[in-house]
């Protein structure tokens, strides 16, 4: 295949080469802007093939999505959490509450009763807290009693 300085061939379609015209004439314009449209063409498509790359790429979308999945599920973790302590607190302090209303109710029963009835049971009071498991074991076994005497009685 030999050319000349001013001609160019290019294969023909029945494997022969045949010359094309002088690069200053106008056919030979036309083929340069052909050509330099294929290299735009060209970098266009490497552009392109570029910025499809990581959506073709399997294992890198599947890790995204790992990684996706992962910080939802660790935001939701720490949104229940959030949630169970300020739950936690509130059921603290309804407890507290609870704790400081039952305390006080023994006072205002005292308060209502007899005041000899009322000294006779705050006597009662100090020695279940000071024996609570023998006071226990106590009221079981006068409740067995009556329970057997009202049977009887039936």
């Amino acid at each position: 295949m030999s050319t000349s300085s001013r001609e160019l061939t290019v294969p023909a379609s029945a494997g022969t080469a045949r010359p094309t015209q002088p690069a200053d004439s106008p056919s030979g314009k036309a083929a340069g802007e052909i050509r330099q449209a294929i290299a735009h063409t060209r970098a266009h498509l490497a552009d392109t093939v570029e910025a499809l790359a990581p959506e073709v790429d399997l294992p890198a979308c599947v890790m995204d999505k790992v990684h996706q999945s992962k910080e939802t599920v660790q935001a939701t973790v720490e949104e229940v959490r959030q949630h169970l302590h300020k739950g936690t607190e509130t059921l603290q302090n309804k407890a507290a509450e609870a704790t400081l209303r039952a305390k006080d109710l023994p006072q205002q029963a005292l308060a209502k009763l007899p005041s000899p009835v009322a000294g006779r049971i705050e006597g009662l009071m100090g020695a279940v807290r000071q024996r609570p498991v023998s006071s226990v074991a106590v009221v079981l076994g006068v409740s067995v009693v009556l329970r057997r005497l009202l049977r009887r009685r039936r």
